[in-house]
């Protein structure tokens, strides 16, 4: 829980320097649990990098700036194109210019908002009406996708709220989804933190009415796990109305 905590807080370009020390002092409190919990074996290289991980983010940014993360289910194809051990870089950088016949080019920064699959059947506010507005079933932000449907419909406000989406819809050329939200929310674990800093929720009492959220105020999309009973000597089962929300990690800028 205590590395789960720091990595989302290093990882998110929007965490506050405040927070740095808390990492600081957590990690090393989980390496020293480590040794404690597994044995001095356990305590390898990787574990101990930890430690320089909090300077490494003050220098250059949030981890995902510079880690090699995104490289890892990539290697088959870095390996197709090197062909000897030495200048492994130069060697696919060449042969990228090879299948290209261009320079790299950078990605644009622009992210493109494109509503898909209209209905008409949709929930909406008192001052929305259908005659007035687009209705549609799916958003797609960047690389991120919003509907209707369970898996993609749980969104995090800007001032913390978490919303499931009913419905979205276009009024003039602007976004809004249309959103129930949890009335009621507590932490899953307690590190020290509190809940909106790592945005991991045990989230229920979910409002019958529905309001409606401008795209720019929505902080990120989410993803949501069923909440099991865990009363002695009872059979295991899901809670209705009761779910664990936790916030992508993917950087979301509308």
């Amino acid at each position: 829980m205590i590395l789960n905590s720091v990595m989302r807080l290093l990882i998110s370009e929007d965490t506050q320097r405040e927070f740095y020390p808390f990492c600081q002092q957590s990690l090393a409190t989980y390496v020293r649990s480590c040794e404690v919990l597994y044995g001095e074996q356990f305590l390898s290289y990787n574990v101990h990098s930890l430690l320089h991980l909090v300077v490494d983010v003050e220098l250059l940014g949030g981890l995902e700036i510079f880690s090699a993360f995104g490289f890892e289910n990539n290697m088959p194809e870095f390996r197709k194109n090197i062909r000897k051990p030495d200048l492994k870089l130069q060697q696919y950088f060449k042969r990228l210019h090879e299948r290209n016949e261009q320079a790299l080019a950078l990605f644009p920064d622009d992210i493109i908002i494109h509503p898909s699959q209209s209905h008409a059947q949709g929930s909406l506010t008192e001052n929305i009406f259908a005659e007035n507005c687009h209705q549609f079933y799916k958003l797609e932000v960047g690389k991120l996708i919003f509907s209707i449907t369970l898996r993609d419909s749980c969104c995090f406000h800007q001032n913390s709220e978490i919303c499931l989406i009913k419905n979205i819809v276009e009024v003039e050329e602007t976004i809004f989804l249309i959103v129930q939200k949890f009335r009621t929310m507590t932490a899953v674990y307690d590190v020290g933190l509190t809940l909106d800093s790592v945005d991991i929720c045990h989230c229920c009492d979910l409002s019958v009415a529905v309001e409606a959220v401008n795209l720019d105020q929505v902080k990120n999309k989410g993803y949501r796990l069923p909440v099991w009973s865990a009363t002695e000597g009872e059979e295991e089962r899901i809670l209705e109305n009761e779910w664990i929300c936790i916030s992508l990690l993917t950087l979301y800028h509308p």
